[in-house]
């Protein structure tokens, strides 16, 4: 599968940019999640979002390695299904952890992204994934990971 890339990212000079989204606890919207995204679209600011692969092969948009943080489960982000990540809430809301599939459908291109690629192991398995799913996208993308394989991967 190819990817037409563009190596142009100036656009990421002309845009103020959301990191996890435009988020604010305080008023109900947790990192990472539809609402955020829509509040960074709402107000023209760029998305970075991060990406994890579950363990039944799902692409998830989430920060941490583990759920202890956003919601107060002492478990790794990569030993859980969907079906399992589907039914927690984030930061005692009812906001849930969204696929990265319903992310791109929502946003649609409205405004540019950033998707960082969280690294361990099992990041080797986001790649062809996320290319999958980056081919079928028509809005400004930019990948980021502090793997340099991952980076390699993208750029080969």
């Amino acid at each position: 599968m190819v990817i037409e890339m563009n190596k142009n990212i100036t656009w990421m000079n002309d845009i103020n940019i959301a990191h996890r989204g435009l988020h604010d606890i305080s008023k109900g919207i947790p990192e990472n999640t539809i609402l955020a995204f829509d509040q960074a679209i709402n107000n023209h600011y760029a998305i970075e979002l991060d990406v994890h692969i579950l363990k039944d092969g799902t692409l998830i948009v989430f920060h941490d390695d583990t759920l202890k943080r956003c919601c107060n489960i002492n478990k790794k982000i990569k030993d859980m299904s969907y079906e399992e990540i589907n039914k927690l809430t984030l930061f005692d809301t009812e906001h849930k952890i969204p696929t990265l599939e319903d992310v791109l459908s929502y946003i649609d291109g409205r405004v540019p992204l950033i998707i960082e690629i969280k690294t361990d192991k099992s990041a080797r398995n986001i790649c062809p994934k996320l290319t999958k799913l980056l081919k079928k996208y028509k809005g400004k993308v930019a990948v980021k990971s502090f793997s340099p394989f991952i980076i390699y991967w993208f750029k080969k």
